[in-house]
């Protein structure tokens, strides 16, 4: 790329005398306007025309600087959007960013592309609606565009991470059997995978569900296996990912088994970590637990 976005786009903002959450009105959020003035991201293609149209910025004048858009960029540059705002837990920009570029998923992505976007259309009915039913229906239709479905079992690449999609679904309406199955479906693929190395965060994810699972499952022994597993993995690896959950995890089903001192123990570190991590609601969370014990 020959320009910057953001620096184009902040001059036409400040001479048409436009706030940021003036022209981030119905185009996306005031946070993802700010990070594109910055150049912290660029915009995908749909976002980009909406925010020209509205500048009324000569396309013209970007053509004669060579901007370019090729497909291949675009939709990694719509990945990596919708993972960050992930991160961030903002289903909402999740929602906007997948209603922007459907049309152009639909009809120029390749099929790992089509799968990433109906994956995250679930994990949008799941987060922001509640709506288990459309979730689990859009995490089987992401399934099915390689040719894979719930009842098959193996798994590769990001079918894994729906599966544990599917898996979390059912945990939440409470069928922990089904959703055991289901995590279990990804440990016994996992395992068959020689990339199994390379793929720690999916196994620290899966072993924090299956420990959680197995907890609501009144399992307090094998969430406890489990916990403690993805605590030593956090350790060995230097990762702070998951690590507060892990603490909490064995700290919980530690004082189901009746070790509440122990547990207690554990639910200190969660907070410690959760501290780090800048995770202020999990950290009130753990502390109101421990002082309901006290």
């Amino acid at each position: 790329m020959d320009i910057k976005y953001g620096s184009l786009i902040k001059d036409a903002r400040i001479k048409k005398g436009v706030s940021q959450k003036q022209l981030s009105d119905n185009i996306c959020s005031q946070g993802l306007i700010s990070q594109i003035e910055m150049n912290q991201t660029i915009p995908t293609v749909d976002i980009f025309l909406k925010i020209a149209s509205k500048l009324e910025i000569n396309l013209d004048v970007l053509t004669s600087k060579k901007v370019e858009f090729d497909d291949q960029y675009y939709f990694s540059e719509f990945i990596f959007l919708v993972n960050k705002a992930k991160r961030d837990r903002n289903y909402r920009e999740i929602q906007l960013i997948l209603n922007d570029e459907e049309s152009n998923i639909m009809k120029k992505g390749r099929d790992q592309v089509k799968q990433f976007f109906y994956w995250h259309k679930g994990i949008c009915f799941f987060h922001l609606y509640d709506d288990f039913i459309k979730a689990i229906m859009y995490y089987k239709k992401a399934l099915g565009i390689t040719g894979s479905s719930i009842g098959q079992e193996y798994f590769i690449g990001l079918e894994l991470e729906i599966l544990i999609s599917i898996g979390i679904t059912y945990s939440a309406i409470k069928n922990q059997p089904k959703a055991i199955h289901l995590f279990k479906k990804v440990s016994n693929s996992l395992s068959k995978s020689s990339d199994i190395n390379n793929n720690k965060k999916l196994e620290l994810k899966l072993l924090y569900n299956l420990s959680k699972a197995h907890g609501l499952n009144k399992d307090f022994c094998l969430a406890l296996k489990y916990a403690k597993k993805g605590r030593n993995i956090c350790i060995s690896h230097g990762y702070l990912y998951l690590l507060g959950e892990f603490n909490y995890q064995i700290g919980i089903n530690l004082i189901e088994t009746k070790e509440i001192e122990k547990g207690v123990e554990y639910l200190e570190q969660a907070i410690t970590v959760f501290d780090i991590e800048g995770k202020k609601v999990m950290s009130e969370f753990v502390n109101n637990k421990i002082e309901k014990l006290e």
